[in-house]
């Protein structure tokens, strides 16, 4: 078995190379885009480097002469459609995660692009609004990033971009300018209309900045208890708010901490668990798995930690909970004092690289070539299920509510039970919260 730093593992599951596009983020120029018969040359390039390297290698036969014959065709019969539209609804079929054909109408593009690209956290560049959409559902907004222009405008999780400035609404290229923009919105069956000003920054930005906007001391049942949203684990500033994050926890003696896996990225994996662990000792095994099927287990490098938070700690998750994420959801969901609350995760683990990252062009590919394991624990296509399931709802925050609850109500209720709690399962899950919850603790809460 080997043991490996992690600049090691995150090089081998995240390829990075090349130059990002040179394009402004305003010109939405049809060229920009392989469309029509034009992208043939590409799909094909797609097709041979799919069918060589895609994991699970049984999905190579997948990519089969029929079936680019019929892609093809699509595309002679109409010029204006771009290569994602025609590429995606067949690999979505394929039933994998991180396998997908983007360009700069998709959010992912940019973000993809400073992954592997630039490897440069403010590059490339767009207007943002601060939204992440739903990447199979137009115009849905699966969540909204803390101090964006969206959601001082007031733009909720779940509501539908119906129109930009009077124009059906089609894609972010639409905001594209820092001049105030109306956004048309339905909520509940009602529609709505916002005024905003969309922010030049890069995608990548955008979520490391929503990440430390969202840091903050929250209130329930006279208990002070901390909070974090990590939108991804793809940049040492990530990490770096973390840290500050549970530092000013311990220094403030709270009495519990919340850390918010919900939507972003995935990226995160051993360093985003060590201030919640004073050593590596139990860290998660993960093991990969390539499309020739060699398979190589890896343990995290042994480090001890000087600050870490033992306290109660509750973390939120759901099926936008993704990728290295997931690992953390996995590793939490084993520990006695630490309860996971929400859905069960995406269930997207497996690794994927950044096709065409080297060129200067308008789109990237990204393709799963290894599978990922963590201690013999299949994650792919299953996900972590919660130990208390907390639907998402419209308005108010419901899983984050259940997760103050659940804190100040073992602060509270918890210590002189403690004894006659058995299990670790009863330990996590012990307490009213459970059981009808204490409505005058539930009512002082901030969420």
């Amino acid at each position: 078995m080997r043991v490996i730093p992690m600049l090691a593992t995150v090089l081998t599951l995240i390829g990075v190379s090349g130059a990002a596009s040179s394009q402004s983020p305003g010109d939405s120029s049809s060229a920009d885009y392989p469309h029509g018969p034009d992208a043939i040359p590409l799909l094909n390039e797609i097709w041979e480097v799919a069918a060589e390297s895609i994991y699970p290698s049984h999905l190579a036969k997948r990519f089969d002469p029929l079936t680019l014959e019929t892609l093809e065709g699509r595309l002679r019969a109409d010029d204006s459609l771009a290569l994602a539209d025609a590429l995606n609804p067949f690999l979505g079929s394929l039933g994998v995660s991180h396998t997908r054909f983007y360009d700069r109408r998709h959010q992912s593009y940019y973000f993809l692009r400073s992954l592997f690209s630039t490897r440069d956290l403010d590059s490339p560049q767009l207007y943002t609004i601060g939204v992440q959409l739903d990447e199979h559902s137009p115009g849905l907004v699966r969540a909204v990033l803390e101090g964006s222009p969206a959601a001082s405008a007031g733009i909720q999780r779940q509501d539908r971009l119906l129109a930009v400035d009077g124009t059906p609404f089609t894609s972010l290229l639409q905001w594209q300018r820092p001049a105030a923009t109306r956004i048309h919105l339905l909520r509940e069956g009602r529609e709505h209309e916002i005024v905003l000003t969309p922010v030049l920054q890069s995608y990548h930005r955008a979520l490391a900045s929503a990440t430390r906007a969202s840091r903050q001391v929250m209130h329930c049942g006279g208990r002070r208890i901390g909070y974090l949203h990590l939108w991804a684990g793809t940049h040492e500033t990530f990490l770096e708010t973390l840290k500050e994050s549970v530092t000013d926890a311990l220094e403030g003696q709270l009495d519990g901490f919340i850390l918010d896996l919900r939507d972003g990225y995935g990226g995160a994996w051993w360093p985003y668990l060590d201030p919640f662990y004073p050593d590596r000792a139990n860290y998660f095994t993960y093991t990969t798995t390539d499309s020739n099927g060699t398979s190589s287990p890896v343990q995290a490098e042994p480090g001890v930690n000087e600050k870490s938070w033992m306290g109660p700690l509750a973390v939120i998750i759901n099926s936008g909970t993704r990728s290295g994420k997931e690992s953390l959801a996995y590793q939490f969901r084993k520990e006695d004092n630490v309860t996971v609350l929400g859905t069960t995760t995406a269930g997207a683990f497996t690794a994927g690289r950044g096709v065409f990252a080297d060129r200067d062009v308008d789109y990237i590919f990204y393709l799963s070539v290894q599978e990922l394991s963590l201690d013999g624990t299949v994650i792919e296509g299953e996900g972590v299920m919660p130990d208390i399931v907390i639907q998402g709802n419209v308005g108010r925050d419901a899983p984050l509510a259940a997760a103050l609850a659940h804190l100040a109500l073992r602060a509270t209720f918890l210590p002189a039970q403690a004894a006659a709690l058995e299990s670790s399962a009863a330990r996590k899950t012990a307490g009213p919260l459970t059981r009808g919850a204490n409505r005058a603790i539930l009512s002082s809460c901030d969420a």
